[in-house]
């Protein structure tokens, strides 16, 4: 006597149509929407990239105020002194001096 070998199922499970309910989320609903931000962007302020050892400074300097001051006002701050005080041509001057690698004094 020769033994097939079929799967077993029970009748009714392979019967039951599937409730609206239980198909998946993404084919009924559109997806989730992100997080809205508290604040809006400041239009007078663009992004500004600074290095890591440039941005922990700001933030050591940014924690020691009580309350703390944004950012974006800091860095703001930092510019505006370095073009008043140092002048257009150190700030330039400083600039080709990173961009080729080298770490000023």
């Amino acid at each position: 006597m020769r033994r097939r070998n079929h799967k077993r199922f029970s009748g009714n499970a392979a019967m039951e149509p599937t409730a609206a309910s239980e198909l998946s989320g993404a084919a009924q609903s559109s997806l989730p929407k992100p997080p809205k931000r508290a604040v809006g962007r400041d239009p007078a302020f663009t992004a500004t990239l600074v290095r890591k050892p440039t941005m922990k400074r700001l933030r050591k300097l940014q924690k020691t105020l009580d309350p703390p001051i944004n950012m974006k006002f800091l860095s703001e701050a930092c510019h505006r002194l370095a073009l008043e005080e140092s002048g257009g041509e150190r700030v330039v001057q400083l600039a080709r001096s990173l961009s080729q690698g080298d770490e000023p004094a």
